[in-house]
């Protein structure tokens, strides 16, 4: 074979396969373009959604942080809130205690009160015996311009100033002399008054009468209380007989004793007999005329 025969050969050969490397270019072109037809379009799909995703997520990133701010200011209002709930639970305590405290000032208050009320119905019963004394002492009281002569008084009894002593009663001068107690009071409202203890120069001594009633009366009654002149430290007391039986003995009648009644029981008895004994105190050594007793209203009952 000839050289220019190789030489066409090796073209036509080198012609194929150019023409073959075409065909395979021409078809990876075509494939490839068809391939970045259909990539392309996901591809900026993709870019559009990666930007729609960052625009997403700086918007999360954004109420994040909100929502972040927000949970830092709740978290200020819980502390402040569960600041003032221990202040309120502290309050309550406090009331609570208070509360029993004046649960307790509320049962002392009301022990109190029962005291009160039950020393008002005492004072009140004092305030009713007090009147009855006032009423007997406003019957008997005089103003300086009335007169001193005794004023009988309708009484049921009879008045022992009107029967003579049969033994003792020495001075005794019924309804003599201005009958004042050491409160000031002068009493001439009465039946009759016999006021004792003078002209006797001993501290304590004693003196009686006798009288004889006839066995007529049943009682023998009548007013008791100091004389003005006793002493502060001077008292008397009277003894009543009943046929030489002791029947009644009065307390002893100091100068700051109220009036005294009394009442003896003389039943069936033929002679009677009232014994003064009188401590004159402190005025005793030095006035002889230091009166100590008023008897007043003294009256035979039948």
């Amino acid at each position: 074979m000839s050289p220019k025969k190789d030489n066409t050969e090796n073209i036509e050969i080198i012609k194929t396969k150019m023409e073959n490397r075409g065909k395979i270019i021409v078809a990876l072109i075509t494939a490839l373009s068809v391939v970045l037809a259909a990539t392309i379009p996901v591809i900026i799909q993709q870019h559009s959604n990666n930007v729609e995703l960052e625009d997403t997520n700086t918007a999360l990133q954004e109420s994040l942080s909100s929502l972040q701010t927000e949970n830092d200011v709740s978290k200020n209002d819980y502390s402040a809130l569960k600041s003032e709930n221990e202040k309120l639970s502290n309050e309550c305590a406090t009331l609570k205690a208070d509360k029993a405290i004046l649960n307790a000032s509320n049962e002392s208050l009301k022990s109190q009160n029962d005291k009160l009320t039950k020393d008002i119905a005492d004072l009140q019963l004092a305030n009713d015996e007090l009147q009855k004394k006032v009423d007997e002492y406003s019957a008997m009281i005089i103003t300086p311009d009335d007169t001193t002569t005794p004023v009988s008084i309708d009484k049921s009894g009879v008045s022992l100033s009107t029967i003579p002593p049969i033994n003792g009663g020495d001075g005794w001068e019924w309804n003599s002399g201005t009958p004042t107690d050491p409160f000031g009071v002068t009493h001439t409202n009465v039946s009759n008054f016999l006021i004792r203890g003078g002209k006797h120069a001993s501290w304590v001594y004693s003196e009686y009468a006798e009288y004889r009633v006839y066995h007529k009366y049943n009682k023998l009654t009548g007013y008791l209380i100091s004389y003005k002149d006793i002493g502060e430290d001077g008292n008397s007391q009277i003894k009543i007989y009943a046929d030489d039986e002791l029947v009644y003995v009065s307390p002893n009648i100091e100068r700051k004793t109220d009036l005294l009644s009394f009442e003896a029981d003389i039943k069936n008895s033929d002679y009677i007999k009232l014994e003064i004994i009188c401590d004159k105190g402190s005025i005793g050594w030095s006035d002889t005329n230091g009166d100590c007793l008023i008897l007043m209203d003294v009256q035979l009952i039948p």
